[in-house]
């Protein structure tokens, strides 16, 4: 794997494992804070 591919790699590994709670990441980078963010908003959705 390409060293510029890991970000995506890992952007895709969050993605699958969120998927189940509605979390859809759509913007890079991907922070801490932008994770509770979007799972606090799947929950009340």
């Amino acid at each position: 794997m390409a060293e510029s591919e890991i970000p995506a790699a890992i952007a895709n590994a969050i993605a699958d494992a969120l998927a189940p709670l509605g979390v859809e990441i759509n913007e890079l980078p991907i922070s801490p804070e932008r994770l509770f963010r979007l799972i606090g908003n799947a929950r009340r959705a």
